[in-house]
């Protein structure tokens, strides 16, 4: 339009102007639907499409032939059976606490770290928790996953585990729910749904009744110089 050189002070160029940007809102809208199609027949294959693969998994190549017997190549999630027992007890251990800061102050406690042997914060705590890659899906999983607007791809088979995608842009931040696609995955779950139900509901009680918190950082002045006099460990800023 800027090449065009439309003059908007004509009824006419005013006209073209309306006209191209129709066109363009047109195109724009058309190669979204594009992929977002694209990606729901990726979710439907049930493949891991990249990134850091959640705690209790590594991403493992697979090959495969097509319909055209043309061998092809895909990554799945492939189980790291340590990192899944633990996952099996933090799943526990919040049911028993019914608190992420309850199992975040036991973990501190026991001296638990995470596989880059760092403290577990309250977020990893609540992204292991909500993450549907260790459940074993079946139709009130799906239920509770759709009450949260996010779309289904697949039929849960009551074995398999989900996973989520299109969950964040190219830039790394979250979409809305409603754009998230949930479909069955090609690796096994390990939680058994209704204990999975049980965390989340206890996880979405607890949200609603939270109190907006005082602070986020948890840098202050002497973190990392002031030490515990017994054990000599860094403190730690904690608000409330």
């Amino acid at each position: 339009s800027i090449k065009e050189q439309f003059d908007t002070s004509t009824p006419m160029g005013k006209a073209m102007v309306y006209i191209a940007s129709v066109f363009a809102q047109l195109e724009r809208e058309t190669i979204a639907e594009r992929v977002r199609d694209n990606m729901l027949e990726l979710a439907k294959t049930g493949r891991w499409l990249g990134g850091q693969p959640p705690i209790g998994f590594k991403s493992e190549k697979i090959f495969y032939f097509d319909a055209e017997m043309k061998e092809r190549s895909m990554h799945k999630l492939s189980p790291v059976s340590q990192e899944l027992k633990f996952v099996k007890w933090l799943y526990n251990k919040y049911i028993e606490l019914g608190s992420i800061y309850q199992v975040r102050k036991y973990l501190l406690q026991n001296n638990i770290k995470t596989r880059n042997n760092k403290d577990f914060s309250s977020r990893v705590i609540a992204s292991i928790l909500r993450n549907p890659a260790y459940v074993v899906a079946n139709n009130k999983v799906m239920e509770y996953l759709q009450s949260k607007d996010i779309v289904i791809a697949g039929s849960p088979d009551n074995v398999h585990g989900m996973l989520i995608y299109n969950k964040k842009n190219k830039k790394g931040i979250q979409r809305d729910r409603t754009e998230w696609i949930a479909a069955v995955a090609k690796h096994k779950g390990i939680i058994e749904p209704g204990d999975w139900l049980k965390v989340q509901h206890e996880l979405d009680k607890n949200n609603s009744k939270a109190i907006p918190a005082l602070g986020k950082s948890n840098t202050a002045l002497l973190t990392g110089i002031i030490r515990c006099k017994e054990c000599g460990s860094p403190m730690r800023i904690t608000y409330g």
